[in-house]
């Protein structure tokens, strides 16, 4: 039997050797960094909208607790396409600067909607098209989700209702069976569910303006118990968007017949579903900097210990 370091070198090589989907070159998004502290405020804010040549804004949060030592709460928000997720990893590590996280503080990955169908959601064949999309989306993200909040290293998030809670199986049986007229009518479920529909609803975006947003992830590990200060890191970032894009493109390949499609935990260990996860839906690079095979190699390396992290709580 393959140890896990071998399986992973498998699993690293098979990934590179994947051709990119061209579809995958479309999708549009954001990320949300939350920091419990910040040293300087405005200066974090000035260093951030440099280094990204405005596509990054920080924002303070009141969701989120201070400490003594650093008075101000922040939001980093960075948006990212396929062709610049390296700007959005820069700001990520650039924040460690002046920020300080621990586990209460999330990292949330929003994509635009409209990116992932190719066609107007103003329209009932977009929205009739991002149902069937959303629909595997919730089929793939029941299946895998203990590998997703595992990434963290502690248990925290797995049915938390302040920070994240897995997908209503009635979310997906609700998408499943609906016959959507427009886009709101998709905004269902709970807002701090792993997947988050609710935003399909929100009138101050045009409807191909949009997002659906994924709420399993901390900003930063947590391996040295659940409320230690750390720092936020790209590697834990990439990390995360590696895991959604995967997500991502298992659901558009599965959208041929809804009725096939399972909800059952794929294992009850979060490294055994990521396991299951590399093995079915990792199979191709999905973005350029990913056909480096020392670079998949060390973020599944990671993802994996965190899960093992997780496991052993």
């Amino acid at each position: 039997m393959k140890s896990t370091s071998q399986l992973l070198n498998d699993y690293a090589d098979k990934i590179i050797s994947g051709k990119t989907l061209n579809r995958f070159e479309s999708i549009r998004g954001a990320i949300e960094l939350e920091a419990r502290s910040t040293l300087n405020y405005r200066d974090s804010t000035a260093q951030v909208a440099t280094l990204s040549n405005g596509s990054a804004s920080c924002g303070t949060d009141p969701s989120v607790h201070t400490n003594s030592d650093y008075p101000f709460t922040n939001e980093m928000r960075v948006k990212f396409d396929m062709q610049n997720i390296e700007t959005a990893l820069l700001v990520a590590n650039e924040m460690n600067r002046y920020t300080e996280t621990d586990s209460s503080c999330g990292l949330h990955i929003h994509i635009k909607a409209s990116s992932l169908v190719g066609f107007s959601l103003e329209t009932t064949n977009g929205v009739r098209r991002l149902q069937r999309i959303l629909t595997c989306l919730a089929s793939a993200s029941k299946r895998y989700e203990l590998a997703f909040y595992g990434l963290s290293g502690q248990r925290n998030r797995v049915n938390n209702s302040t920070y994240s809670r897995p997908l209503e199986l009635s979310t997906f049986e609700q998408l499943k069976s609906m016959n959507p007229s427009r886009l709101s009518n998709l905004a269902i479920g709970r807002r701090t569910s792993f997947l988050n529909l609710t935003n399909l609803s929100n009138y101050d975006y045009s409807p191909n303006e949009r997002t659906i947003e994924f709420r399993g992830f901390s900003a930063s590990p947590s391996l040295n118990g659940e409320n230690t200060p750390n720092v936020i890191r790209a590697k834990h970032v990439e990390s995360a968007l590696f895991l959604i894009l995967n997500l991502l493109s298992t659901a558009m390949s599965e959208t041929s017949d809804l009725n096939k499609l399972r909800t059952a935990r794929k294992h009850p260990l979060a490294s055994k579903s990521f396991q299951w996860f590399l093995h079915h839906s990792c199979k191709r690079p999905l973005v350029k900097r990913w056909e480096n095979k020392d670079l998949v190699l060390q973020m599944i390396s990671y993802i994996m210990q965190n899960c093992q992290a997780c496991d052993a709580i």
